[in-house]
């Protein structure tokens, strides 16, 4: 759970930059929205006062609340009153207007502040089935209260016919709902987006897919009624199970506004454009149901592997802790017959036999268990720094990019880019190439836990290689956008890549140190304007190939 709780806090981090500008300028784009989209979706009208089969500014309105707060909820009653003025013209008493503005914005701040309940736990980046069934169950709910109510004021007001009236609430009641189900999900993904999506040929042919589906489907609509419908269906399950929520919520705002487009381009009557509402209403809870339990279950995917990295280094910590006892055990032998051997020969010199065959055969024994212990502490030393020490030539785009594949699942997870930067005529560095890829990986790892603590919608690391004071030398030079080192921390150098969390995957200072001076390079720690900076300073390979 507390996994989750952090994952939701990054998310929504991110979800909230847009609002973390000063309140007017985010007021001033949500009215100016909010008309926009009551402009363009203001066809197939019931009557003249805004009853409309797609209402996409009521899923804005969610979006603002969600992500804004309280504090924005008067927008909810400013928005419908400049709708009704500026697309309208205002065509109804203004008593009438007043009740229906009330009516909406009412409803609505009831709705998002039910939501916005922290007894509720809800997650704006609707990050599990939970989340999605209350943000429907809420929408749907309120959807249908504000139908009833709106339509009641028009037809008590003798603007709306009796016999109007419950076809009124059906088109009301649709055209928020399908703005709430298909806006909302939309918005907060590309709000929450790691990155906007890039083309690519699927996606081209899920778009494709889409619009051939519209054209079956109303090239064949006077014969087939709603028969070819349920075509839409495949593109909308596809980009599902392609892309999760974030894929479908996409797919479903496409299809919604290319459905409306036809619909407006053949000219269907009203009746017509209800039924094919509805029928887009339960393609978009399929595919918001679907994709919403395909992103949680990569999610789950992503924790799990995070899980077994820590459960593969807490076991080599075991093994680490029994080989040490074994390493004590095992060095008590040889420890103790050097202290035999040498007490032997002091004894044969103190006698006058130092210069005879037994006290050099001793002498000799003595050597060989010191060599057996040095052997002994070696396989130790190996073991520890990740295996046998190769110090070889080896191309700094490899290791790098290595290091940045082990650290892939933590990256995309908190939303960090790394990017590198490595002159294509540097030589190669004289490394093992394991050592130096756990070396970074830890580096890495650190930087991404301290840009996490941030409320900020992404991160980055910069890898740069470049050629060092010395000709014998290179620099590798991790940046990132996080807090920085303490200002202790870098005097003292002592716990700088140390990590106190439970699943912390560092090596810490002393053992990364050891690892980078024993292939003959150096570590320093800095900040400079954005965050923290680590240059890792290495031997490199030189013409003649070896080192100076």
């Amino acid at each position: 759970m507390r996994r989750r709780d952090h994952e939701s806090q990054v998310r929504v981090g991110r979800l909230i930059t847009l609002f973390a500008l000063p309140s007017w300028v985010v007021a001033s784009l949500f009215l100016a929205v909010y008309v926009l989209l009551d402009f363009v979706s203001y066809i197939f009208p019931l009557a003249p006062f805004g009853i409309t089969p797609w209402n996409p500014y009521t899923g804005l309105s969610f979006v603002a609340i969600l992500l804004g707060g309280r504090r924005y909820l008067p927008l909810l009653f400013v928005g419908p009153l400049l709708a009704d003025l500026f697309v309208r013209g205002m065509p109804v008493p203004l008593w009438i207007e007043a009740l229906a503005v009330a009516v909406v914005g009412g409803g609505y701040a009831a709705a998002t502040s039910f939501l916005l309940r922290p007894q509720l736990h809800f997650d704006p980046t609707i990050s599990s089935l939970r989340d999605l069934f209350w943000l429907l169950m809420v929408a749907g709910a309120s959807a249908a209260l504000v139908a009833c109510a709106y339509a009641l004021v028009f037809a008590g007001g003798g603007l709306l016919p009796w016999e109007q009236f419950w076809p009124a609430v059906l088109h009301y009641w649709v055209g928020d709902t399908i703005g709430v189900f298909v806006v909302t999900p939309f918005l907060l993904s590309i709000f929450g987006a790691p990155r906007l999506p890039t083309p690519t040929v699927e996606r081209a042919a899920q778009l494709a897919s889409v619009c051939f589906a519209l054209w079956v489907i109303f090239g064949f609509a006077r014969a087939s009624e709603f028969q070819f419908f349920y075509l839409l269906f495949l593109p909308i399950v596809w980009a599902a199970a392609r892309a999760g929520l974030e894929g479908v919520s996409a797919a479903l705002f496409i299809t919604q506004a290319g459905l409306i487009l036809a619909l407006d381009w053949t000219d269907q009557p009203v009746a017509d454009v209800a039924k094919f509402q509805l029928l887009m209403l339960i393609l978009a809870l399929t595919g918001l149901f679907l994709g919403v339990a395909i992103s949680q279950q990569e999610r789950s995917m992503a924790r799990l592997r995070l899980h077994r990295e820590a459960l593969a280094r807490a076991a080599r910590l075991t093994s680490l802790s029994a080989l040490t006892a074994e390493l004590v055990h095992e060095l008590n032998q040889p420890l103790t017959a050097i202290g035999n051997y040498a007490r032997i020969v002091r004894d044969m010199i103190g006698s006058g036999e130092g210069l005879t065959s037994s006290a050099l055969e001793t002498a000799e024994k003595g050597v060989a268990q010191v060599e057996h212990a040095s052997r002994l502490i070696g396989r130790f030393r190996d073991f520890v720094r990740t295996g046998e020490s190769e110090v070889v030539p080896t191309s700094v785009s490899l290791f790098v990019a290595e290091a940045i594949q082990l650290a892939r699942p933590l990256l995309e997870n908190v939303n960090v880019k790394v990017t590198t930067s490595i002159p294509p005529n540097i030589s190669r560095a004289l490394v093992d190439r394991l050592q130096i890829e756990q070396v970074l990986l830890n580096l890495i790892t650190n930087s991404v836990e301290a840009i996490a603590s941030l409320p900020q919608p992404s991160g980055h690391i910069a890898i740069e290689v470049g050629f060092s004071q010395t000709p014998e030398t290179m620099d590798i030079r991790l940046s990132d956008n996080g807090p920085g080192f303490d200002p202790d921390m870098l005097s003292t150098g002592a716990t700088a890549f140390s990590t106190t969390k439970q699943d912390g995957m560092g090596l810490g200072l002393t053992l990364s140190r050891s690892i980078i001076e024993k292939l003959g390079g150096r570590i320093t720690l800095a900040n400079d304007a954005e965050g923290a900076v680590v240059t890792v300073t290495l031997p490199r390979e030189l013409e003649a190939g070896h080192v100076i």
